[in-house]
């Protein structure tokens, strides 16, 4: 899996087992106290990782995934499309 970009992040579940999520799949992450990930088919989670560390390991995975574009240096303004000046509301 060397050249294979991973598509999920690694997290625990409280009792400490390990369990692999999409990271495009998390709705929301919040503390209440125990860290709480909500998914968009309505699964939650609750995990040992606090929810800054939750989304330390989305923006490494993003990052992972944006990596292979062209044009990529580590921004989200080398992905993201400019406005253009001269129209508003007309991307570049």
């Amino acid at each position: 899996m060397d050249d294979e970009v991973t598509r999920v992040i690694e997290l625990h579940r409280i009792n400490g087992s390990v369990f692999m999520v999409n990271p495009d799949h998390i709705e929301t992450v919040e503390a209440t106290p125990d860290t709480v990930v909500l998914l968009h088919n309505g699964h939650r989670y609750v995990v040992q990782e606090t929810p800054e560390e939750v989304c330390r390991l989305i923006v490494a995975y993003r990052r992972e995934i944006f990596s292979g574009f062209p044009g990529w240096n580590g921004s989200a303004s080398g992905v993201l499309p400019r406005m253009s000046k001269g129209s508003p509301g007309v991307l570049q």
